[in-house]
């Protein structure tokens, strides 16, 4: 039961549950020069390049202060006052950091700073807990009003509402 039309693939064995099929294949040098030669490919190309150097430059132009800062952090104070040294330290120096942890009493402070703000985001959790659950689970008047008032402050943003809060209470006196 062997059929054979051209171009047209060539059934080999046919039983119940399984039918070989047998096609003629163009030659490995022919399927890759339509591959890898095609304008299909090219354009795909190209826009993958231009993607990625744009994606790197995005990077590089937010990293790029970072790394800027890391490496000033390291440099002797010598290298500071010399003008030919622009971003690369010619001597290496932890003497920003010693008087940092030194002079400033950094471990203190930080010790005070994260004592002072994991208490407030306990208190902050527990109370918008408390009155997450009394806003879900009491029906009262206004409650759709008080519900769209807490939606609207996550829709506008914080710096927003700083911003306008600064402009507002800048030169705020109580007298």
């Amino acid at each position: 039961m062997t059929q054979k039309i051209d171009n047209q693939p060539t059934i080999k064995r046919e039983s119940k549950k399984k039918i070989r099929v047998e096609f003629e294949r163009t030659s490995l040098k022919e399927r890759l020069k339509n591959k890898y030669l095609s304008m299909f490919f090219l354009k795909n190309t190209l826009w993958f390049i231009f993607r990625l150097l744009l994606l790197i430059g995005i990077a590089f132009v937010v990293i790029q202060p970072f790394i800027t800062m890391i490496i000033k952090s390291v440099m002797a104070p010598q290298d500071f006052a010399d003008d030919s040294v622009l971003q690369v330290p010619r001597n290496l120096s932890m003497v920003i950091y010693k008087g940092i942890i030194q002079d400033l009493s950094y471990f203190e402070y930080f010790a005070e700073t994260f004592t002072f703000s994991l208490i407030c985001a306990l208190l902050q959790t527990f109370s918008c807990c408390l009155i997450g659950y009394g806003l879900a689970k009491f029906k009262f008047r206004g409650s759709k009003i008080v519900f769209l008032a807490v939606i609207l402050t996550l829709v506008i943003p914080h710096g927003t509402l700083q911003t306008a809060l600064f402009v507002k209470f800048r030169y705020f006196d109580v007298f």
